[in-house]
């Protein structure tokens, strides 16, 4: 199953190219590191990070899978390539119903829906993939994203201090993100040809 590249216009005007991450998309991934504030990265990692490791940038930009599907978001218009945001999923081992995602969104661009439009992709694979129940990990003080998985029926379990786990049936999101937009997913998504997991913290302004 692959993605046809498309656009989407946030809330804010601004055009963005949504498409799946690629193995040659590392530094595309250490140029939005780099972007994100501490605050950011702090909600991403649940602690002070300065760059990303060897090894999370080839589990980052690993192949898409039906078990691990990475969708980014570039800002169209500009001389260069810019990421603006990313999502994923990955299945987790023995429940293949079940899948942990995490969202970045680079601070400048949240609370403009692009969280949503990621997250509406994902969603589509995920059907696909038969999985119908996504989990996130959130830092408890992400307050914007803990409301909006409320949104989606979102269960908390804490499971520490700075940890809350929000559990959410992947047919809610279908339900919520506008129509126009679950429509271009579904009619991009194309029939496969050729084409693990430590936790994952979710980062703020969906």
């Amino acid at each position: 199953m692959k993605l046809t590249p498309f656009s989407t216009t946030l809330k804010n005007g601004v055009s963005a190219l949504v498409r799946e991450v690629t193995p040659t998309d590392r530094h595309l991934l250490e140029i939005g590191f780099a972007h994100l504030s501490g605050r950011a990265r702090y909600f991403r990692f649940l602690g002070t990070r300065k760059n990303l490791t060897e090894k999370e940038l080839d589990s980052f930009t690993a192949t898409n899978s039906p078990d691990h599907v990475a969708v980014g978001a570039l800002l169209r218009g500009g001389p260069t390539p810019e990421p603006i945001g990313i999502a994923r999923f990955i299945r987790l081992p023995g429940q293949k119903h079940v899948a942990e995602i995490a969202i970045t969104i680079a601070d400048q661009y949240q609370h403009q829906r692009l969280g949503s439009v990621l997250l509406g992709v994902l969603a589509k694979f995920a059907k696909r993939s038969g999985i119908t129940e996504f989990i996130a990990l959130v830092h408890s003080e992400n307050t914007a994203m803990l409301g909006l998985l409320h949104k989606f029926g979102g269960v908390q379990t804490v499971l520490s201090g700075e940890e809350i786990e929000v559990t959410f049936p992947v047919s809610a999101i279908s339900a919520q993100i506008p129509k126009s937009t679950a429509d271009k997913c579904e009619t991009r998504l194309q029939p496969p040809g050729q084409s693990s997991t430590g936790r994952q913290l979710d980062s703020a302004g969906l």
